[in-house]
This record gives C-alpha cells, sequence and structure tokens, in this order.
C-alpha cells in the first residue's frame, strides 16, 4: 500500500458514512480536491483529504516494512445557527467510518484519530480530525 492508497481509503470510508438530519438524497459527505471549487459557494458536508505529515517509516521495530503518515479530514459548512452542533454529529460519524479501517484492510496496521480546530473564515465554517496511520508498504518500493 502507498499512502495515495491510505488517503483514497480515508475518502471512500468517509463518503460511505451516513449523516444525521439528512436534507436530501444529495446531502452527503462528498470529497473535493482542494483547488478545484470554491469553497464558500459550496454546499454543506463537503470534505477533504489533506497529507499533515509526510510518510516516515513507523517507530515500530518489527515489521520494518511499516510507514507512518498523518492526513487532516476538514468538513466544510455554511454558517448557520447550528453549525456546531452538525459539526459535532457529523465528526463522531467520521469518527465511526474511519476507526475500522485497521481492522477492514491488511495492510492499515493502526489509526489513531485527533481533534482539531472548528474555524470560521468568511462565512465558511471547518471542522478538522486529524488520522494518524500506521500502514504497510508495498513491496514494490
Amino acid at each position: 500500500m502507498r499512502a495515495s492508497d491510505v488517503r483514497a481509503k480515508i475518502i471512500a470510508a468517509i463518503e460511505a458514512s451516513a449523516v444525521d438530519e439528512q436534507a436530501s438524497s444529495v446531502d452527503v459527505f462528498t470529497h473535493v480536491n482542494i483547488g478545484t471549487r470554491e469553497m464558500r459557494s459550496a454546499r454543506d458536508r463537503l470534505f477533504t483529504v489533506a497529507l499533515s505529515t509526510v510518510p516516515v517509516r513507523s517507530g515500530t521495530l518489527f515489521p520494518t516494512d511499516l510507514y507512518e503518515a498523518g492526513y487532516d479530514v476538514t468538513l466544510m459548512y455554511s454558517d448557520s445557527p447550528a453549525v456546531e452542533d452538525r459539526i459535532a454529529k457529523d465528526v463522531e460519524r467520521v469518527s465511526q467510518a474511519l476507526e475500522p479501517l485497521a481492522m477492514n484492510n491488511a495492510d492499515i496496521a493502526r489509526i489513531s484519530l485527533f481533534g482539531g480546530p472548528v474555524s470560521e473564515f468568511d462565512g465558511l465554517v471547518t471542522g478538522t480530525v486529524t488520522a494518524q496511520i500506521v500502514y504497510r508498504l508495498d513491496s514494490t518500493v
């Protein structure tokens, strides 16, 4: 597995998770790549997955093919009176979607989730979760 495969697994797990209080059939978690869309004019429940720490050999002694990388998962919302409650509910859902990644993927050894900041800029409110993932680097490297 490569770091890009880990990122794809994170995206797939989040997009497959359910949401509370779904407004319509299109009110789902939708991944966007940074730089491809104007975030402030977008709908709610968009998210990005960005590499926050580069892959390095894991501190685990054996096996030696384990690498560790960090990914920031940022959920994005339009500002509204109940936005903090929506963020909290969605982060709970995202956490439940990400926690079993190690159990469901033989090449992912461990996942640790860390809560991050809630920020607001120009009407866009974001909440961030950091996923620190230990994975087995494939033998082609």
